[in-house]
């Protein structure tokens, strides 16, 4: 029934206002099921990279074998996509806690609950997680004087180490993105525009981004 297709000047009825409440709860229903789809999804992933043998690296990154895997066996979505369900999945006692994900009463369920909203939640965690950090940092500076240096020797090797990695992750990248180039047969000026709109948020790399993609 759609009480707007025999629209009157009658008082609302009590039909009327069940059948809002009721198209009201199904798009809860709909939206909490989705979102619990994307975890079971992403908890087959997570437990997938263990079972293929490529995990990730010790910094957290995704290595490049598991990159070429995703992209051989499920080519009809994008890895930052399958990182996405994974993260989900990785905080679902945090998603539980914030959104009931494990509600069954209809009832109880007060807002809806999307994939973008899931993943903005623990975005905004995360960040404050991190400004909180920097500010115990900055407070223990400002009580107890220098912190206590590290060996330097070591604090080097991580440094490099995270830099190799992070050059190498970049490498895989740019190869990645020449072949979709090649393979779209783009001309240059459709490989610029779509540079251009790349950096549009970050336009002081955008002449490193064309000397990569366009030499």
């Amino acid at each position: 029934m759609n009480p707007l297709s025999d629209f009157s000047m009658a008082p609302i009825s009590k039909d009327e206002i069940q059948w809002v409440k009721s198209k009201h709860i199904s798009l809860l229903k709909a939206s909490l099921k989705t979102l619990r789809d994307a975890l079971e999804i992403g908890d087959w992933f997570n437990e997938a990279e263990g079972r293929t043998g490529y995990k990730k690296s010790t910094k957290g990154g995704r290595g490049g074998m598991w990159l070429l895997w995703l992209k051989t066996q499920f080519p009809e979505m994008t890895s930052d996509t399958i990182a996405r369900y994974q993260r989900l999945a990785r905080n679902r006692l945090l998603l539980d806690k914030e959104f009931g994900l494990n509600l069954d009463a209809t009832s109880k369920i007060k807002e809806t609950v999307t994939i973008g909203k899931a993943l903005h939640f623990l975005a905004e965690r995360a960040r404050q997680k991190k400004q909180s950090q920097i500010i115990d940092v900055t407070t223990k500076i400002a009580g107890t004087g220098p912190l206590e240096l590290e060996d330097p020797l070591l604090a080097l090797r991580d440094k490099i180490k995270s830099y190799v990695y992070d050059l190498y992750q970049l490498k895989y990248r740019e190869a990645e993105i020449a072949e979709r180039i090649k393979v779209a047969k783009l001309s240059k000026a459709q490989v610029r525009q779509a540079i251009e709109w790349s950096c549009r948020e970050h336009p002081e790399i955008l002449e490193d981004a064309l000397k990569a993609f366009l030499g």
